[in-house]
């Protein structure tokens, strides 16, 4: 009986041992099962975080895109509210008008060639500057330029050689809105940081 005993104890003892073991697999693969959970759990939830910041910089970026456009169409607006009278300002000043004429005759000294000129000008433009710039004219031109005052014409000129034009007329300036505005965003943006 002793023996029976003893070989009981045995089995139990080596029962247990194997109980143990297998508990203990059990617990390491349940932890390994829930450290797996937990990892794929914490890279969704990451995910999910990086998802959401990357939407609200895409929203904030948005934001003051809309907010600089809104702010570039109010400034380009009361811009270009001014920009006609700013021109006929500038042209009713001697020497506003002295740099408009002479930027307009290089512009067509660039584009056409010396020859016949047809220069259509305000009708109110003072006599005396027409014949200074014809004298000018006729050192560099082949032929004298022939005037055409203009009651309809502001400010400006407009020179015609051979079918091509140079529009310095007010109304020229101010044809290509888009242009305009264009470099007018270009003035105003060149002098901020962003």
């Amino acid at each position: 009986m002793a023996l029976v005993q003893e070989h009981q104890q045995a089995e139990c003892r080596g029962l247990l041992v194997r109980a143990r073991e297998e508990a203990a697999r059990i617990v390491r693969e349940a932890y390994a099962g829930a450290r797996t959970r937990l990892h794929r759990a914490v890279v969704r939830e990451r995910q999910r975080a990086l998802d959401r910041l990357r939407a609200a910089e895409a929203e904030l970026h948005t934001v003051r895109r809309m907010y600089r456009q809104r702010r570039s169409a109010a400034l380009l607006s009361a811009a270009w509210e001014r920009l006609e009278s700013e021109f006929l300002d500038r042209w009713a000043e001697p020497a506003g008008r002295k740099a408009w004429v002479a930027a307009a005759v290089e512009r067509a000294f660039g584009t056409f060639a010396p020859h016949a000129w047809e220069i259509t000008c305000p009708a109110s433009w003072p006599e005396m500057e027409r014949k200074d710039l014809e004298r000018t004219l006729a050192t560099r031109l082949a032929e004298t330029p022939r005037f055409i005052p203009d009651e309809g014409l502001g400010a400006g000129l407009l020179i015609r050689s051979g079918g091509n034009v140079v529009d310095a007329t007010l109304a020229g300036f101010l044809e290509d809105r888009g242009l305009v505005e264009g470099r007018l965003l270009a003035l105003i943006s060149g002098g901020e940081t962003r």
